[in-house]
């Protein structure tokens, strides 16, 4: 674990922890490979007896296999069993019950023996890498440990030189070795892991001499050290001479040639060629040169050098010390020094240090590589210091080792530093003598020094730019033009152009020398020279060539060219406009090799590299001459094009295509097509970004090939170098991730089409085999690398974390409504091939891998994401190794010094199966039920993840970042959210778990904990809701609560949050403070709390609160009016005042500040989400509808200020707001609120009034409400606007602007269609009728004649409506329908006042609607008296063949003397359904009855003997019979007695009821005065018509001796019953006031034999106030019908 820490692949470590555990390690650092011992026999004695004591079978076999381990690895028992411990902790891919089963088993023992061996071996190979990596960084001053790594390198290195002894030691210790344990028991094991054991100890020597070499490479060699070395290294054979060789094979030949390299680097740096150059620069005597301190050690070493010379190895050593003597010895060291020289050369010296320079240990770009080249460099520097560079033979290897050493930034800073007339620099002046006439040597080396750095890059620049000479064939010139001035010398007579172009041209009179070339004799010319404008010419002579086929020496210098542009901007973007001109032609030399048959396949790639670095400044312009060149596909463009391209049935053929089939696939080597992708890869994102939909089927046809020709089938291909497969799968996948990353605003077609090809195409499945190469095949790669940071399992790693993340991506952009792709599949289903591993379970098995972090956090969000897409899945993908699995993800999540990275994304994908993977979430809380007889409940498991989450959060350990506490929080709120009361019980039972959990709520800095905050009040909101009382409620919970409201901290994160809303939605998609969740949580735990279910918050803490957030809307609303933002905040207004707004504070803050609030929504209407006006509009309400309540007449004058804004939002939302759901609702929540605020304010009329008129509110609604009416819709609204239409009616003014605003003209027709259209709203539809009908009955009675030509043509256009609801109550008697008939008798009560002019204009339909009353006044009275048959019918309406005559018969309605008789005719306990039915029955017959009584004359008007009664049609018929339940039966006299002596009835009924029991009870349907207007009603309307009969002349005399006869008997009845009922004390008339009168006088009038009544008075009512109207009718009974 030491690596993970210190070497810090995927993240940087706190530095105290870097320290901790290098303070830990210090002892094995310091004894490095020697810490591991041999086993002795008192050391394995030592360690039975102390495994004595263990008598459990389990761990006997443990002991027993720790001692056969001990045997196999050579090492100690007692490392072997802390070995065995740390392996099974680290790299055990089973569980505890398995190991267990393995010990058993002695095959299995043997297999768990290999794997353990490994480890064994992995663990030396990582000290020694610890140790390397501490001294590859301990002096570099920009590292963020350097200090940490200084101290440590220090205090191994103080001992003077024991440390490097060691190492040294060590090292040929392993030179030495033989294979360990091949006398053991088990040595036919041993002997088949010779062959890696072999490779392990090649590995220990290469890393061993790496650390030498590092170490070296801040201090000085001794003698002695260095003449060790060189015996060891020739005794070996600079490694060819190993002494188990035998067991090798040609696989590990990388590694004995980079062992020999580092030998030969390690030797180089022995002599001190530094110290040889400085003393050449210096002019001084070599005396303190160390190897000359002791002529004995000169000695030595010359004669160990004489014996070198045999292998190429010793040519590079030869070479150094050649120079030595040069240097040291001067000219009586000439001979030796020419000797060894002559030696090296035969030796392939310079050959042998290019290879040296370009193998993989020292061709990349890690510490030790580039120290090795520094030591080359300093070997070229002497030697060119030294010797002329043309005397040592061949040039172009020289040139190719000055390539190789000037990448690294010291070595080109110092050449340029040293300058261009010494040392390296030597190398490009001497090739550019012959530029351009062999320009390759000198661009070559000046790509190098640009590829370098900017700094070196820009040298570069300057350096081509003023050159100081142009060589060219001498040939090519014409005699003619040339003067001979010296031997060897020309002067140039007259200006030449050597290019076909005026662009470029030598000055006449120019000084040239001659000198042989290549292929003849070449002249240089002694002029400045623009080199870049020689390479521009040189392109586009290429250009120029018509020709099919292309010189190679052109192609090679345009290839140069093209490599020095490549790595001038790679260093350094700036250059692109540097080098427009240059790049242009470049880019245009694209068409010109994509027509050649045979192009030449480097200078392709070169070009498209170049075209890839503009395109990282200039996207589109690049994008667009590539395209154009004929190289990449195209596609034809049609209306499924996307389709067709993915499918890659619109794509043409392309040059590329060819290129890559015919040509690449056949040579094995990929430039071409590396380039290709490298273009896409610059070009694909940004062209999206931009928007550049003139390119899209271009790109997305480069695109699609790339997925399906090279994407699709690359690991299928054959390689040169297999390093371009890995450089392949790379740019691939990073194209797809750029693309798939791209927000919300790029290019959505592109993406789309990545998204479709990945899923359905070949990609996919290619895409699978890189995420599923799986933990062992990555580990696999990692130990054949011959470097630790470098080679193919660091860039196998970088391909699978790539995969991981756009297979992510991928899931998360698959469009929902496509089917399942075959890539989901792969991850859902099971493998068809049982042996073969789940994909989904080889990402699991990530987890497993611990070189670099990243690879495990990747998968784990992976499978975060898989846990979302494919719920339940997870669990089942894993098998049986899910236990094992489980234990290797806690035991990472619980070790301290893993990834933090890593941690959080565990407990991510924890939270997220919380919801998803219940299974897999059991698994990892690894919850067990207590034993029998213990505590009820749960107890963790030791591998329950439980363990580190409360880890994470106790406030004691505030040691892990503020994420990862994050991380911990989400999970226990996944929890809490998700229910999982086993969990939350066991949580709850933690000590101190409440005060550790919510310590963060206490702190005053916060920022860095917002997101924690955030879930710790959602838990607590949850638990609170859980519980909802304060019994239940956990007591440290309880007292945490009690400390955040003691403390004020509501208060405090109110105003956190009301400062923290501005720019809260953009730090929310980016930031991790998250202010969003913060408000979303805030908001929860708020509104949970305001029910005070189980905590009391103090009023002046509640007005705090409403005050902060209202305060923090109009915030919102005065400053960057975020949506979401104020949705929230709007919400908890709302929700905050439903709860508080019954306290007066409360109430009167909101008041306070809502008018504000009011004017900035009316302000910024336009601009808001529709629910935020919604929300504050009903908050509004509510606190109307409160003040109405409280009675809160003294604040009336602000709801009057607000009117104005309310009517402007109104009439804004009318206007603009569209037919969708939440505009219906807040027009709806408007017009509400208008008539509450309307009816609150009633008496100020003028302010509210005129508000309406401005704003052209009327006209408007009228519109709305004809428009929905019409089309049948938003009857919510409809109803809304009717009912605030009636609120109008009251006020005059206001009535009368309605009717001037069209009421009639809007309404009156489209109220047809809500009676006429049946649909599942029909009953709503019904009720904006019965508001229609309410309306006009309102309007009319307010303002009179002006309005009953409108009243008079609803009746005519709704008389049908009218009389079919009047007629179709005979047995059915819906609730609905009765409220109907209600509102239409009230309605024709008013119409009836105007009866003259109704039947002027509309004289069929007033006689059809007073018939239609008629027939229902008859109808309900006969329903009334039959109680049973009106119940029966109302509990089985569809069941009327049960009707039998009993519940036919009506009850008695003559009542007698005793108080038991009133109920012996009727039900005893009639329900509540017929109560509620008979009640409304009555108020529709007093409905009735009014109506009559304004179709009949005055009864004094009778008495009038001008009184014309043929201008009055009866509305009764002469008849005294029981009213029968006919619908054809006619309203009579008998009917209206029947309905007088009912209501006498149910009178007596309400007195005996309130002598038992207070109150009316139950079962009468209405109350006392309601009665009593009834009653009277009806004797006055039966009085009024019998007058009317009798004064008519049409009516025959005998008509009326019987109705005088039938009518006086029946009201002598009425009133004996009437007398009975005042006699125990009726309440008195609707008319009159105080009590009645208890002594009424008895008169009797007894019939004669005829029936006629006599005047025989044996009753008579006292004088009283209250029976003047019972003497009334007794006058009429005496003096009309007698």
């Amino acid at each position: 674990m030491l690596w993970q820490v210190i070497a810090s692949v995927s993240a940087w470590k706190p530095k105290d922890v870097v320290d901790k555990e290098l303070q830990k390690v210090r002892l094995q650092l310091l004894d490095v490979l020697s810490v591991y011992k041999k086993p002795t026999n008192a050391t394995t004695a030592k360690f039975k007896t102390g495994q004595s004591g263990k008598t459990n079978s389990e761990e006997a076999s443990c002991t027993q296999f720790v001692l056969k381990l001990s045997e196999v690895l050579d090492l100690d028992a007692a490392q072997c069993n802390d070995l065995l411990s740390l392996y099974l902790l680290y790299e055990y891919r089973g569980s505890q019950d398995e190991f267990k089963n393995i010990l058993s088993d002695e095959r299995h023992s043997r297999i768990l023996l290999v794997e353990i061996w490994h480890y064994y071996h992995n663990e030396r190979l990582y000290l020694l890498r610890c140790l390397k990596h501490l001294l590859s960084y301990c002096s570099d001053t920009s590292h963020p440990y350097h200090s940490s790594y200084q101290k440590c390198i220090a205090e191994l290195t103080n001992d003077k030189n024991k440390f490097i002894l060691s190492v040294v030691d060590q090292y040929e210790t392993a030179c030495l070795a033989t294979l360990p344990g091949a006398s053991s028991s088990e040595a036919d094991l041993v002997e088949k892991l010779g062959f890696q054991w072999m490779v392990y100890n090649l590995k220990e020597q290469l890393e061993s001499l790496q650390i030498v070499l590092l170490y070296y490479r801040e201090k000085d060699m001794t003698p002695e050290m260095f003449l060790r070395l060189l015996s060891l290294f020739k005794k070996q054979g600079f490694s060819r001479r190993q002494i188990n060789r035998h067991l090798l094979d040609q696989s590990v030949e990388p590694f004995v040639k980079a062992l020999a390299h580092m030998q030969v680097v390690l030797l180089l740096k022995a002599i001190d060629l530094e110290w040889l150059f400085q003393c050449q620069q210096q002019d001084s005597e070599p005396k303190d040169y160390y190897l000359l301190a002791s002529e004995d050690v000169w000695k030595k070493a010359n004669n160990s050098m004489g014996t070198l010379g045999e292998v190429r190895e010793h040519g590079a050593v030869l070479l150094a010390w050649a120079l030595v003597h040069h240097v040291t010895q001067g000219a009586k060291g000439a001979i030796t020094s020419r000797k060894l020289g002559n030696m090296a050369l035969q030796c392939d010296v310079f050959e042998y240090v290019h290879d040296l320079l370009t193998s993989p240990l020292l061709s990349g770009k890690m510490v030790v590589a580039a120290y090795a080249k520094s030591v080359v460099y300093s070997l070229v520097q002497v030697l060119l210091e030294c010797f002329h560079e043309e005397s040592l033979g061949n040039m172009d290897t020289l040139f190719s080792i000055g390539c190789e050493v000037f990448k690294i930034p010291g070595i080109a800073h110092n050449m340029w530093e040293v300058g261009l007339d010494r040392g390296a620099g030597l190398l490009l002046t001497s090739a550019s003598q012959l530029f351009p006439l062999d320009g390759r040597p000198a661009l070559n080396l000046c790509a190098a020094l640009a590829s370098a750095s900017p700094f070196s890059a820009g040298k570069v620049v300057s350096y081509l730019h003023s050159m100081t000479g142009f060589s060219e064939y001498l040939e090519l010139i014409p005699s003619s033009g040339l003067e001979d001035c010296a031997e060897a010398a020309k002067l140039l007579q007259a200006a030449r152009y050597p290019y076909q172009t005026e662009s470029f041209v030598i000055p006449g009179r120019t000084l040239g020398v001659c000198f042989n070339a290549a292929h003849g004799t070449g002249i240089r010319w002694q002029c400045d020279v623009n080199g870049w404008q020689v390479c521009l010419c040189e392109v586009h002579a290429m250009l120029a060539q018509t020709a099919g086929w292309l010189g190679e020496p052109c192609v090679e210098t345009v290839l140069a060219v093209g490599r020095v542009v490549h790595s001038v901007l790679q260093s350094d973007r700036g250059r692109v406009d540097d080098l427009s001109d240059l790049t242009e032609m470049l880019i245009d030399l694209l068409q010109r090799l994509s027509q050649i048959s045979h192009p030449p396949l480097k200078l392709l790639a070169e070009c498209l590299q170049v075209a890839a670095d503009v395109a990282s400044v200039y996207p589109a312009q690049v994008w667009e001459k590539v395209s154009q060149s004929g190289l990449l596909p195209t596609a034809e463009v049609g209306e499924d094009a996307l389709q067709q391209i993915i499918r890659g049935s619109s794509s043409r053929q392309s040059a590329l295509d060819g290129i890559i089939v015919g040509f690449e696939g056949q040579s094995g080597d990929y430039s071409v097509t590396l380039g290709f992708l490298e273009l896409l890869k610059h070009t694909a994102p940004a062209l999206c970004e931009l928007h550049a939909s003139k390119h899209r089927p271009s790109l997305l046809a480069s695109l699609v090939f790339m997925m399906r020709e090279v994407f699709g089938s690359f690991h299928k291909w054959r390689y040169v170098d297999s390093n371009q497969r890995q450089q392949i799968g790379l740019r691939c996948l990073e194209i797809f991730h750029k693309i798939l990353s791209l927000d919300g605003e790029a290019e959505s077609v592109v993406q789309k089409a990545c998204v479709e090809g990945l899923l359905f195409s070949d990609a996919g499945s290619t895409l699978l085999s890189v995420v599923a190469v799986g933990a062992d095949e990555v580990q696999l790669a990692l130990e054949q690398q011959t470097s630790w940071t470098e080679g193919t399992g660091v860039e196998l790693i970088h391909l699978v974390r790539l995969g991981l993340s756009v297979l992510n991506r991928l899931l998360l952009l698959k469009p929902t409504s496509r089917t399942a792709s075959p890539v989901e599949l792969a991850l859902c289903t099971q493998p068809p091939n049982k042996q073969q591993l789940h994909v989904t379970a080889t990402i699991v098995q990530y987890i497993y891998h611990r070189y670099d972090a990243r690879l495990p956090t990747l998968a784990a969000l992976l499978l975060k994401r898989v846990a979302v897409v494919f719920p339940m899945s997870l669990l089942a993908c894993l098998g049986n190794s899910a236990v094992a699995i489980r234990d290797v993800y806690v035991t990472r999540l619980q070790f301290s010094a893993e990834d933090i990275r890593l941690k959080i994304a565990i407990l991510e994908l924890l939270s997220t199966c919380v919801e998803t993977q219940p299974g897999l979430t059991e698994l990892f809380l690894n919850l067990s039920e207590n034993e029998p007889g213990k505590n009820k409940g749960f107890t963790l498991g030791k591998f329950s993840c439980l363990h580190a989450v409360v880890d994470i959060i106790q406030t004691n350990k505030q040691k892990w970042p503020a994420e990862l506490q994050r991380a911990a929080v989400e999970y226990i709120a996944a929890l809490w959210i998700g229910r999982n009361d086993t969990a939350m019980n066991v949580l709850r039972e933690r000590k101190s778990f409440w005060l550790d959990l919510s310590s963060c709520l206490f702190m005053d800095s916060v920022a860095d904990n917002v997101r924690t905050c955030a879930f710790v009040m959602r838990i607590i909101a949850a638990e609170l809701y859980n519980v909802q009382s304060y019994d239940k409620l956990d007591k440290e919970l309880y007292e945490v609560l009690k400390s955040l409201i003691k403390a004020d901290r509501l208060s405090f994160w109110s105003k956190f949050l009301q400062r923290n809303t501005d720019g809260m939605e953009q730090e929310g998609r980016t930031a991790d403070l998250c202010p969003l969740l913060l408000l979303t949580a805030w908001r929860e735990l708020l509104l949970i709390l305001a029910q005070e279910e189980c905590l009391q918050l103090p009023e002046s803490m509640k007005v705090s609160l409403l005050t902060q957030v209202l305060d923090a809307v109009r915030a919102q609303l005065l400053g960057d009016r975020e949506s979401t933002v104020l949705k929230i905040l709007s919400e908890i207004v709302l929700r905050l005042v439903v709860r508080w707004s019954r306290h007066p504070s409360c109430r009167r803050a909101v008041i306070a500040k809502f008018g504000g609030i009011l004017h900035e929504l009316r302000v910024n209407a336009g601009l808001l989400h529709p629910r935020i006006q919604l929300n504050l509009l009903a908050t509004m309400a509510t606190i109307i509808n409160d003040a109405e309540r409280q009675r809160e007449a003294g604040k009336k004058q602000q709801f009057v200020d607000m009117m104005s804004d309310v009517c402007a939002l109104l009439q804004y939302n009318m206007r603009h707001g569209d037919s969708s759901d939440i505009f219906t609702k807040l027009k709806t929540v408007n017009i509400c609120l208008l008539k509450k605020l309307i009816t609150f304010v009633d008496e100020m009329s003028d302010a509210w009034v005129s508000a309406l008129q401005e704003h052209a509110i009327l006209p408007a609604l009228l519109a709305v409400a004809a428009h929905g009416m019409t089309r049948h819709e938003t009857v919510e609204q409809v109803q809304a606007i009717m009912e605030l239409f009636l609120s109008l009616c009251s006020n005059t003014r206001a009535a009368s602007s309605l009717a001037v605003s069209g009421l009639t003209e809007q309404l009156c027709l489209p109220l047809i269609t809500c009676y006429s259209h049946a649909d599942h709203l029909q009953e709503a539809w019904h009720v904006v009728y019965r508001l229609g009908l309410l309306l006009y009955t309102h309007m009319l009675v307010s303002l009179k004649y002006t309005f009953v030509t409108d009243a008079l043509n609803f009746v005519g256009v709704h008389q049908d409506r009218i009389k079919q609801n009047m007629q179709s109550l005979h047995f059915s008697y819906p609730q609905g329908a009765l409220v109907e008939v209600e509102a239409t008798c009230m309605f024709v009560v008013q119409l009836s006042c105007y009866a003259h002019q109704w039947r002027l204009e509309l004289p069929s339909v007033i006689s059809d609607v007073l018939g239609s009353v008629r027939s229902l006044c008859h109808t309900l009275i006969s329903l009334l008296i039959r109680p049973r048959f009106l119940q029966h019918v109302l509990e089985k309406p569809h069941r009327l063949e049960a009707v039998t005559e009993e519940l036919l018969t009506p009850v008695r309605l003559h009542h007698q003397s005793s108080s038991s008789s009133i109920c012996s005719d009727d039900l005893d306990k009639p329900t509540e359904l017929l109560v509620q039915t008979q009640a409304r029955f009555l108020r529709v017959l007093m409905l009735g009855l009014s109506v009559f009584k304004n179709f009949s004359p005055n009864i004094l008007e009778l008495f009038d003997v001008s009184l014309d009664v043929t201008l009055f049609e009866p509305v009764l018929e002469i008849g005294f019979s029981t009213p029968a339940l006919e619908r054809d039966a006619g309203l009579s006299f008998g009917s209206l007695i029947t309905l007088a002596n009912f209501t006498v009835r149910m009178l007596m009924k309400a007195d005996h009821g309130q002598m038992s029991s207070p109150g009316i009870g139950p079962d009468v349907p209405a109350s006392r005065s309601a009665l009593t207007y009834l009653m009277e009603s009806t004797v006055m309307v039966l009085m009024c018509q019998a007058c009317l009969y009798l004064k008519d002349p049409r009516l025959p005399s005998r008509d009326k001796q019987l109705l005088k006869r039938e009518l006086s008997t029946e009201l002598n009845s009425y009133l004996m019953a009437t007398y009975r009922y005042v006699r125990r004390g009726a309440p008195p008339s609707p008319g009159s006031g105080g009590h009645l009168s208890r002594s009424p006088v008895l008169q009797v009038s007894p019939k004669t034999p005829g029936g006629k009544a006599q005047s025989v008075k044996l009753y008579t009512f006292s004088t009283a106030k209250e029976q003047e109207f019972f003497r009334l009718v007794q006058q009429f009974v005496n003096g009309v019908l007698k």
